[in-house]
């Protein structure tokens, strides 16, 4: 059985969809960066776009950060694998696969992240409310994502060094 690689590695199609989601993930990283501030504070304030509203926003300020910082750095991940995508040589199968598991790791985080921000569940653990086992379901399952993307990419960059 021979093995068919893209010779330019992951398609340009897939690096602007991992660009493209990459970024739609950082926003949302930003917009979590103002409900750590909000939390931060212990209301809603804009100073001189929107006044001062005795509002405490849900959850820990915590939880704000990681909604913050987790999709940011997510988002990062997938800007990255664009930015070295044509040194990953990968078959039509691993790079669907590729993009798949990477497009659920992006979502399935942020998720996570504002649910567990919003509603006050961890996710550490399945059971508990609802919205802490969705939590739960939505990192464990992006946990397992990522690890195949790292290992596709790892894979994909040892054919690009094979094949040349």
């Amino acid at each position: 059985m021979t093995l068919v690689f893209a010779p330019e590695g992951i398609t340009h199609r897939r690096r602007a969809l991992f660009v493209q989601h990459g970024l739609l993930v950082v926003f949302f990283g930003l917009i979590g960066g103002i409900g750590f501030a909000f939390a931060i504070l212990g209301h809603v304030e804009l100073w001189p776009v929107l006044p001062r509203i005795e509002w405490l926003i849900p959850g820990s300020e915590k939880a704000w950060l990681r909604a913050h910082t987790g999709p940011v750095t997510n988002g990062l991940l997938a800007l990255a694998l664009a930015g070295v995508g044509g040194y990953l040589r990968l078959t039509e199968t691993q790079q669907k696969i590729l993009t798949a598991c990477m497009l659920f790791t992006l979502w399935g985080n942020t998720f996570g992240y504002f649910n567990a921000a919003i509603t006050g569940g961890r996710g550490t653990a399945f059971g508990g409310s609802l919205a802490n086992s969705l939590t739960y379901l939505a990192f464990a399952s992006a946990v397992v994502t990522v690890f195949v993307v790292v290992a596709l990419a790892l894979v994909g960059v040892r054919n690009h060094r094979r094949l040349g």
